[in-house]
């Protein structure tokens, strides 16, 4: 959970590419930004490329002037593979075996070509069988998309398929719940995504075209996938193509899991949502509702800004879902086909930090700042002291030593002040900056910020990295060099020292804690 700072949603779909910025401040997380930037024809046509995403995104935030200490992108494609399916209850360190035997059945691929990664969600003491989400891709896609966006220096924590994104947007909307399996479509100028969820259960996920039906993929014959007259009217127009798309999955999934039932449609779009309603009523018996995007906030105007706002809402602690899945090569739980996961990790829950710890580090924070404020303000010697102090000897001495030693307390006084104000302001200046450059990963649990007479500045922070996404002393490392980089947070400071890092085990959670000082 983040307690300050901003996460960045990139979305790249196969029309357009969008931006979202999330705020958090302590405890409450806010869209600040979102922007989407609709793709040329030109880029359309040979098919969205990782280097042309990466120059939109890298022209923008230079011309906005955003600085993006962490990214999560949020991918729609047919070259990112979603697939649900079930194993039984086994030990856990059996799972990762029947899982990789399992998935061999969905990836069409060479293993060592792939990059994968799975979650198990839901879990319940006495379950039989156990709900798995698997995620393959090409090592090739997703390598493309790395280097493209380190070339242009947008630092990618998290890749996430656009459905996970969608679903973390939606569950923190109760738009949809765990309790209620739903198909939600997202309708485009040329194209649909078609999701069957079950609140973090991802059915199905797939992006149809608008034009003509795509040849079914699964094991339902073609003949079955027509909306016929045992369905209803079959829709006119482009229509017919999203209403068989609709049918297939459907029933591919009644097929194979024949004690789920879709409850609730759920659509949305940019145009003609009433009409579209409509005609897939005449088509399907079960209630159509319309997901109106702009409630969600005055800021969202498209389908593409959900799929930002919720890759961006990753990082952020009530956002979070049991079933984040990252695609980053080495992130926790993936790794190339066969499986090669140490014993337990695969299961390892994120308890970091909650609501109650978010609230004491807060405390600790304002505790300690305060403390340094008022032990300033205790060395300030008043006009009491002054006098009192300065009553022994007065008798004694002569006026110009007096007049002298006036004039020195006088402006003892006044530095002390002085100092006061430059630490009040500097302080505020420099939380900003780290507020900014804190990355996902990293939490503060205190520091303490000095000046002392000559104007030095010296700050020593303590805190503790987590991360399934990324090695914990490069996250450290990372978050320290962007520090130094912050020309309003270095001002001030002449050098760095990385103190004391340890691990710590916190109810089976291992966190990597550190301190550094500025000097």
């Amino acid at each position: 959970m983040k307690i300050f700072g901003k996460s960045i949603g990139l979305y790249v779909g196969k029309e357009a590419v969008a931006m979202a910025v999330v705020k958090a401040q302590f405890v409450k997380s806010q869209l600040t930004r979102v922007k989407t930037i609709d793709l040329s024809p030109e880029v359309i046509e040979k098919g969205t490329a990782p280097a042309d995403t990466a120059a939109i995104f890298d022209n923008f935030f230079k011309k906005e002037k955003i600085n993006a200490p962490s990214i999560t992108l949020s991918i729609t494609s047919d070259k990112l593979m979603v697939r649900y399916f079930q194993i039984p209850n086994i030990p856990k360190d059996e799972r990762p075996s029947a899982i990789s035997f399992e998935a061999k059945r969905y990836v069409p691929f060479d293993p060592k070509e792939v990059y994968s990664t799975f979650k198990i969600v839901g879990e319940k003491k006495g379950d039989n069988k156990l709900d798995v989400l698997f995620c393959a891709a090409q090592k090739e896609f997703i390598d493309s998309y790395l280097s493209a966006y380190k070339e242009k220096k947008l630092r990618i924590t998290s890749i996430e398929p656009s459905v996970f994104s969608l679903v973390r947007l939606l569950l923190s909307l109760k738009a949809i719940s765990a309790e209620n399996v739903v198909v939600i479509v997202e309708i485009a100028k040329k194209e649909a995504q078609i999701h069957i969820v079950k609140g973090e259960i991802v059915y199905i996920s797939r992006v149809v075209p608008l034009e003509e039906a795509l040849p079914p993929q699964e094991s339902v014959q073609p003949q079955e996938t027509a909306a016929t007259d045992t369905q209803g009217e079959v829709l006119p127009g482009q229509f017919d193509a999203l209403a068989d798309e609709l049918n297939l999955s459907i029933r591919y999934l009644k097929k194979e899991y024949p004690s789920v039932n879709v409850e609730k449609m759920l659509i949305t779009g940019e145009e003609h949502l009433v009409e579209i309603k409509e005609a897939l009523a005449k088509v399907f018996e079960i209630p159509i509702e319309i997901l109106d995007i702009t409630k969600i906030s005055k800021d969202i105007r498209d389908s593409s800004h959900i799929f930002a706002f919720g890759a961006a809402s990753r990082q952020m602690g009530k956002w979070k879902t049991a079933a984040e899945i990252n695609m980053l090569p080495g992130a926790g739980k993936q790794s190339a086909l066969p499986f090669k996961v140490k014993k337990g990790e695969e299961y390892r829950i994120v308890a970091a930090i909650g609501l109650p710890i978010a609230l004491l580090i807060v405390g600790m924070v304002h505790a300690k700042t305060a403390g340094e404020l008022k032990t300033l303000k205790r060395q300030m010697p008043t006009q009491d002291q002054i006098i009192s102090e300065g009553l022994a000897d007065i008798m004694n001495m002569p006026l110009e030593s007096l007049t002298a030693e006036k004039k020195k307390l006088e402006a003892q006084k006044a530095a002390y002040q002085s100092a006061l104000e430059i630490l009040k302001i500097s302080f505020a200046s420099k939380l900003k900056s780290f507020a900014d450059n804190t990355p996902h990963g990293i939490w503060l649990t205190s520091f303490s910020f000095s000046i002392d007479k000559g104007g030095s500045l010296t700050m020593n922070i303590r805190g503790a990295a987590y991360s399934e996404d990324q090695d914990e002393l490069s996250l450290i490392s990372t978050f320290t060099n962007d520090l130094k980089k912050d020309p309003n947070f270095i001002a001030g400071f002449k050098s760095m020292e990385l103190g004391t890092i340890d691990k710590e085990t916190i109810s089976d959670t291992t966190i990597t804690r550190f301190n550094v000082t500025f000097k």
